[in-house]
């Protein structure tokens, strides 16, 4: 099929308004200064987001039949799409052992292996086909053009725009679980070191009561590191907390043994002061010898006994102050089991997780104004075709009006936002020619194999492999910078790609029409 001077104007008048319509947005604000006010710009996009596209995606399917669509076109664009994007799923989840080291590394490495995913799907996949597509492929095509563009527009906002808002969503679910973890990590260690310094306190004690000064030095410097493995443990297995409760049972046990103890040596130097102060009188009044017989002084030691029952009055005192430490000992084995059950929970609580995503898809998708272009167009076009009704007239010509303002009001939306931008590339040198392998050759070499196996081929074939290689959809670049991600690729792919995508078309056409 050869290119003709004819088709080449014929393609220049769709293409070079839409350049007009760019230079003028950018001039506007680069140069002549009539936008100044970033107000007015986020005016004028909102305008063409909430107002036009969707009104004119509207125009385009309720105008044509959809009994009429090629099946194999919609069947060779939902293989081109769904098998990547299974493809890339699979290798996201994939373990990086081999890469991380650590949990938290794997778990980094996965959440960026699935954002190049999503980025990946969407360069290779999805093309500007709402804006492009028609005024550009119309001229070389024809009618084939007009039906299969109105077979992948449908398909790509009725269905593939709402699979990328579920992936973003999941996306976004996992950032939260993680930052979830993080939270709940950081407040058990910050548990962790309180729990530790109330057992070494008890420690302490308790070691004062069973052996003085020198037991309490020595346990004091040994016990962090033990009850630090303790807890260690404490959070592998609910046998070491158990353990810790046999713990508590045994320092109660021996607190009253202690305590037994402690009583029968308290009652021996009682006794001993009593027969002192009791037989003070009756000394005085002797004489030495009988005094020596009958009131003698209390031996060594029962001296040594009474100081001992002294020292140990006191130790007694502080072991009286144990019971109110024992419930808080009990209360930190307790929340060593809490933090395992508030693990189980988390992971219970993830099975729930499906259903807080599609709450927030349900919710995103309402905020989408061109899925209800989309949803009311192709619901209008079915009925319309299988009854045979017209829309009125004065509905007509102003869903007109709207229509023949999108094309120019989007160019020139894309204008404004490349001259917004402080460099023509702002991913970088070695991103933007990434985008334009994956966007100009893997994209339409994906459609080619999609289309030879489901059946496809002449004029039909050329035409969904050359509409694989129009510039990147403005949709994508929405999303990304909705959701923070890689925002400055889809930037540059929408604003760049739109500046070079004519030499690409071309080519394609060209070479495809030889065969």
């Amino acid at each position: 099929m050869a290119f003709t001077g004819a088709q080449f104007y014929s393609v220049m008048v769709g293409v070079v308004p839409l350049y007009v319509a760019i230079l003028l947005g950018y001039g506007s604000l680069r140069w002549w200064k009539l936008v100044q006010e970033p107000q007015q710009c986020v005016g004028i996009a909102q305008l063409n987001t909430y107002f036009l596209i969707p009104v004119y995606v509207f125009h385009v399917l309720a105008f044509n039949d959809p009994y009429t669509l090629s099946l194999r076109i919609l069947a060779a664009d939902f293989l081109s799409k769904a098998v990547p994007l299974c493809m890339l799923c699979v290798w996201a989840v994939v373990p990086s052992s081999l890469y991380s080291s650590t949990k938290q590394e794997e778990v980094a490495a996965r959440r960026r292996k699935f954002d190049w995913a999503i980025s990946f799907f969407m360069l290779a996949t999805l093309p500007n086909t709402v804006i492009v597509e028609i005024p550009l492929l119309q001229p070389m095509y024809g009618k084939i053009a007009i039906q299969g563009s109105i077979c992948i527009i449908s398909a790509q906002c009725l269905f593939w725009y709402n699979v990328c808002i579920v992936l973003f969503e999941v996306r976004a679910a996992q950032l939260q679980i993680t930052e979830d973890m993080q939270l709940m990590i950081k407040a058990n260690n910050n548990k962790r070191e309180l729990i530790l310094a109330q057992r070494q306190k008890m420690h302490i004690m308790s070691a004062a009561a069973r052996g003085g000064g020198a037991a309490v030095a020595s346990h004091a410097v040994v016990y962090p590191d033990e009850e630090e493995n303790d807890l260690e443990e404490a959070h592998v297995d609910h046998d070491t907390s158990f353990r810790s409760l046999d713990i508590v049972v045994e320092t109660v046990s021996n607190h009253n043994l202690l305590a037994a103890q402690d009583h029968e040596l308290l009652k021996r130097h009682e006794n001993i002061m009593n027969f002192s102060r009791g037989n003070n009188n009756s000394c005085a009044t002797t004489t030495s010898d009988a005094a020596g017989n009958s009131c003698s002084s209390p031996t060594e030691s029962e001296i040594e006994a009474a100081g001992a029952a002294a020292a140990f009055a006191t130790k007694v005192e502080e072991l009286d102050q144990l019971p109110g430490l024992l419930p808080n000992k009990k209360e930190m084995v307790v929340h060593d089991l809490s933090c395992k059950q508030t693990l189980i929970k988390q992971q219970l609580g993830r099975l729930s997780m499906l259903q807080q995503v599609c709450k927030r898809v349900l919710f995103r998708l309402l905020r989408l104004p061109i899925l209800y272009g989309s949803v009311l167009g192709f619901t209008y076009s079915l009925l319309a075709s299988r009854w045979g009704f017209n829309m009125p007239q004065i509905v007509e010509a102003s869903l007109q009006i709207f229509t023949n303002m999108t094309l120019g009001t989007s160019m020139f939306v894309l204008g404004l936002f490349m001259a917004n931008q402080p460099h023509l590339l702002p991913c970088g040198l070695w991103k933007t020619i990434e985008g334009i392998v994956i966007r100009f050759g893997v994209g339409p070499a994906i459609m080619t194999i999609a289309s030879v196996a489901v059946g496809i081929r002449g004029n039909s074939l050329r035409f969904v492999i050359t509409q694989a290689a129009v510039p990147q959809g403005i949709i994508t670049f929405i999303l990304a910078n909705e959701y923070n991600m890689h925002a400055d690729i889809f930037a540059t792919a929408v604003s760049f790609q739109m500046l070079i995508f004519l030499p690409f078309v071309l080519l394609y056409y060209i070479l495809l029409g030889l065969l």
